[in-house]
């Protein structure tokens, strides 16, 4: 890491900046510079949490603050960028986009600049317990899950480019064959029996339909966690003011999402659950009416989900999918 660097702003003078990171390439830095003179130029980036791609919270001069996204999987900046400026004029909040350099261009790798959203994650706020926060903070997340699905699209599948039309999808045509060819490779240090294997899919297999039964082309954003949400305080009351991390989002079904927040069920708060799932059913949103089949089917989605966009090497992927694995087994 440096502690100093000259930069060369868009009028061509040098001035330092403080504190910049060393894997931030000075053309990269100099695109910063560019997207963002009006407001005295860069005067501080440090790195942001997250896996899979490279975020840093970028601060100007003037206090401003922003996030300079650097893409790792080069195919999907163009289509998260498409997807969060077609939901700019929804009731779904999504941070501004300031700039975006989809081809890379600038640093050999994919760049979107976006408004930083002040706040805390939702994650933050829910494991402190406090009950009157939880509450309206699951409430308001299930609306706002709700209002993502009623974003229609004409098929199931994965968004090929930015025009946002779903490609046909093999593996969500037929999810009990592919299941079952991602869960016999998914467990690493761990090894699932015949039976398992075989238990799981059959379960998939039994439940899809009513997996399907949203009528499926509908938005999943697919990585709709706590730590994804963004929260603040406003007249009494928490509210979501941002979902963040739209790239592996696809057309399909909402309890793919469903599936996402609830899955470490056992260490949220009961409050948080039933105000989430009130505030989705009461805005809309689809669940099965068996309370045993709902309980199923979310760790199934979940399941599946974490198999439709899972990134190699990711530390958290094992460690999900082998809870869920054991809740659905034993």
């Amino acid at each position: 890491m440096r502690n100093m660097a000259n930069v060369t702003d868009c009028r061509g003078h040098e001035r330092t900046a403080s504190r910049l990171l060393a894997n931030v390439p000075e053309d990269v830095l100099r695109w910063l510079e560019v997207n963002l003179h009006g407001n005295g130029g860069v005067i501080r980036i440090s790195p942001l949490p997250g896996f899979g791609n490279e975020n840093f919270l970028v601060i100007t001069q003037d206090g401003r603050k922003f996030v300079l996204r650097r893409y790792l999987r080069t195919d999907r900046c163009g289509i998260e960028a498409a997807l969060m400026t077609r939901l700019m004029t929804s009731e779904i909040p999504v941070p501004e986009i300031i700039a975006l350099d989809a081809r890379g261009d600038a640093g050999g790798r994919p760049l979107m600049l976006r408004h930083f959203t002040e706040g805390f994650t939702a994650s933050d706020v829910v494991h402190q317990e406090r009950p009157d926060e939880v509450s309206s903070i699951g409430e308001d997340m299930g609306t706002t899950l709700a209002a993502i699905g009623r974003i229609v699209f004409d098929r199931v599948g994965f968004f090929s480019g930015p025009d946002l039309v779903p490609a046909p999808d093999e593996r969500l045509a037929n999810l009990p064959l592919f299941m079952d060819d991602c869960i016999g490779h998914m467990i690493e240090g761990e090894t699932l029996t015949s039976n398992e294997r075989r238990r799981l899919v059959n379960m998939i297999d039994s439940y899809t339909p009513l997996m399907r039964m949203e009528a499926g082309g509908v938005l999943v954003h697919a990585d709709f966690s706590l730590t994804n949400i963004i929260v603040g305080p406003d007249k009494g009351r928490w509210h979501v003011r941002s979902v963040l991390d739209w790239e592996f989002s696809f057309s399909g079904s909402s309890l793919y999402d469903v599936g996402s927040v609830l899955r470490r069920r056992d260490i949220l708060p009961v409050s948080f659950i039933e105000h989430f799932l009130r505030g989705y059913t009461e805005s809309g949103g689809y669940l099965p009416s068996s309370r045993k089949d709902l309980l199923v089917i979310l760790d199934l989605s979940s399941l599946v989900v974490e198999c439709l966009t899972r990134r190699q090497g990711n530390p958290f992927f094992g460690e999900e999918v082998n809870f869920v694995r054991r809740r659905l087994l034993h």
